[in-house]
């Protein structure tokens, strides 16, 4: 489905985080070979792995978890009642459960450890393989800290690198490039700071209300906070993606973007803990070079971002739209013909403030939805007239639906319909 736009578009991590790692399994330390290759790696830039003779000793995490107040969370992979060996013992009715659920973000969303990019699991932990197969961390994360301000995040991070154990970076676990999981890892789990504060905002450039948000906020709690102060904000089209993470840090496309720009070019400072320990504020006149990087650069690649201040738009009205069309087999021509028409109508629409988000398979052409804000029912018609007084003289048969809301809010939840992550593995 092409609901989601947000894919958490990501450069490659920078190596200040996450260094080179090499892949490495749970059971390497029982190698013959392992003591000389440990001992090469303590030598080499490798991260520090569990197994290795440099991987911290228990009374050192209960340590750690001291100075964060008891908030380092040992991982226990979400399917583990579906296997017999390790973890919580076997549970039919709780593996039953999850695997009703598993594709749905919700199930994903309040785990300090899972992800919604199965990929990127290689099969660790699978709730749909026979209870038989053992269950083991694999590719998850060994340890989550559960942060609530920018010390935990300096903490985690100077113990991180005292061991040089890889350091991972996660909000929901929506990360469509894996970037949100990790082997051997120690992860800082921002998804329960969800602050949001209205402000006046006043820089050279610029002067409004601005909203700042913590590194736990999704977009749903983003439109819904800005809608009951009568504004707008840019956000994406999924509702549990992070705003603060790698969806504004990597660019951020939504259904507001052609209107206002993409969610990076909202973003009127940074918040953000360095490699190094500190904690810094970037704007486009403080720290600058960071500000820059961090609006496109990539989710964590130059530091770990406790919070984001966005400009805010007046709230408007906003008119939506959806069509659908089918190939019968007996009317391909047509078909792609209709579907050429609306692609050689994009360009208007976009110039009228319009994002239009298109799925097309050889048996169907969508769009769902179109959104365009502050413009009305019957503009948004004649927009696509076009496409219909195509549909209609080469006799295919087609669905559209238009409506005015009075409000983005409104737009969002009737044209955003719950939708499954299995259906929405892109980016790969």
């Amino acid at each position: 489905m092409a609901r989601c736009l947000v894919l958490l578009l990501a450069l490659l991590a920078s190596f200040i985080f996450f260094g080179p790692v090499r892949t490495l399994t749970l059971d390497y330390a029982s190698s013959p070979q392992a003591p000389p290759r440990q001992a090469e790696r303590a030598k080499s830039s490798c991260r520090c792995f569990p197994g290795d003779a440099c991987w911290p000793e228990q009374n050192s995490w209960d340590a750690f978890n001291r100075t964060l107040g008891g908030k380092l969370i040992a991982t226990v992979p979400i399917a583990a009642p579906c296997h017999n060996e390790a973890f919580p013992p076997y549970d039919a009715a709780r593996c039953d459960t999850l695997r009703n659920t598993y594709f749905f973000p919700e199930t994903h969303l309040e785990n300090p450890s899972s992800v919604m990019a199965p990929f990127f699991t290689n099969n660790t932990c699978n709730p749909f393989l026979p209870a038989s197969v053992p269950c083991t961390l694999g590719y998850y994360v060994s340890y989550a800290v559960r942060a609530s301000d920018a010390s935990d995040y300096q903490k985690t991070i100077a113990f991180t690198n005292k061991h040089n154990i890889r350091l991972v970076i996660r909000n929901t676990g929506h990360d469509y490039n894996g970037k949100s999981t990790g082997a051997g890892a120690v992860s800082i789990w921002t998804h329960n700071m969800k602050s949001i504060e209205l402000k006046d905002y006043r820089s050279l450039s610029f002067t409004g209300k601005a909203m700042k948000m913590s590194a736990g906020v999704e977009v749903k709690e983003a439109y819904e906070f800005a809608d009951s102060r009568g504004v707008m904000v840019i956000g994406g089209n999924c509702p549990t993606v992070g705003i603060v993470g790698g969806y504004s840090q990597g660019g951020g496309h939504g259904p507001l973007v052609s209107k206002f720009g993409l969610a990076a070019d909202q973003v009127l400072e940074w918040e953000v803990v360095t490699a190094a320990g500190r904690l810094l504020t970037a704007t486009p006149d403080q720290n600058q070079d960071l500000y820059w990087a961090l609006c496109g650069g990539g989710g964590g690649t130059y530091g770990a971002v406790v919070s984001l201040t966005a400009k805010t738009y007046p709230a408007t009205t906003v008119s939506s739209a959806t069509i659908s069309f089918t190939n019968t087999g007996y009317n391909a021509d047509e078909f792609y013909d209709a579907v050429g028409t609306l692609i050689e109508s994009l360009p208007s629409m976009v110039d009228a403030g319009a994002v239009v988000i298109w799925l097309i398979t050889p048996q169907a052409f969508l769009v769902e939805p179109a959104t365009a804000p502050g413009v009305s029912k019957a503009d948004l018609d004649n927009l696509f007239q076009p496409l219909i007084d195509n549909l209609q003289e080469n006799a295919v048969p087609y669905t559209y639906m238009s409506q005015e809301y009075p409000t983005y809010l409104q737009s969002y939840n009737a044209m955003n319909a719950p939708w499954n992550v299995s259906q929405n593995q892109l980016g790969q």
